[in-house]
């Protein structure tokens, strides 16, 4: 991510995200019934997967590690997997296979994860809590649509994303984390236990 494109900024609670969660769930068992099994991509759509297999009443779920951003939060050349070999083989022609992700932002990671699994699902529907239009690809599920410009935080990355905004010296990151948060400036590096918390 580049802070000259990330103008704006928006929180996503715990409680919108369930919200967005239970809406997606009801809208693929309306149309495809229960999936057969939910591949949530690492690590932003852990927590998504887990919401849709609790609503779906799935229990097989699948973790892709998939990274299109390096650990200085700078964009890659290409999107890196892992775990795809933990896939079944085979599939069942006559259901589909939910595949989960916190955003479509620019759609590559999602859209990488779709072109392998695609080589052995024959059904495939993707889902997003969040999507942007410049995204390459438009996920068949969506919780709602983000301007291009504004960069989300999920709730449970509070931690990690405060400490990215210290050092990369984002201050109006750091700015907009202690309004919503209440993070303090000399909160704790995300690198040592119980980061973030507040110690009296």
């Amino acid at each position: 991510m580049t802070r000259t494109k990330k103008i704006k900024y928006a929180r996503i609670s715990f409680e919108e995200m369930q919200s967005m969660s239970k809406a997606i769930a009801l809208a693929f068992y309306r149309k495809y019934g229960a999936p057969e099994a939910i591949i949530y991509i690492e690590r932003g759509g852990m927590v998504f997967g887990r919401l849709l297999s609790d609503y779906l009443g799935v229990s097989r779920l699948y973790g892709i590690r998939a990274s299109l951003y390096s650990e200085t939060n700078t964009m890659a050349n290409r999107v890196h997997l892992e775990g795809m070999e933990a896939l079944p083989k085979s599939w069942p022609k006559d259901k589909h296979v939910l595949i989960a992700d916190d955003i479509a932002d620019t759609g590559k990671t999602l859209n990488a994860v779709l072109a392998e699994a695609g080589k052995s699902i024959p059904n495939i529907v993707t889902a997003t809590m969040l999507c942007k239009p410049r995204s390459i690809i438009s996920p068949d599920l969506c919780g709602k649509t983000l301007d291009n410009n504004t960069w989300a935080i999920f709730d449970y990355e509070e931690a990690e994303t405060n400490a990215d905004f210290k050092k990369s010296g984002n201050k109006e990151g750091q700015d907009f984390m202690r309004k919503k948060y209440r993070v303090r400036s000399n909160a704790r590096s995300r690198m040592r236990p119980a980061a973030g918390l507040s110690v009296k």
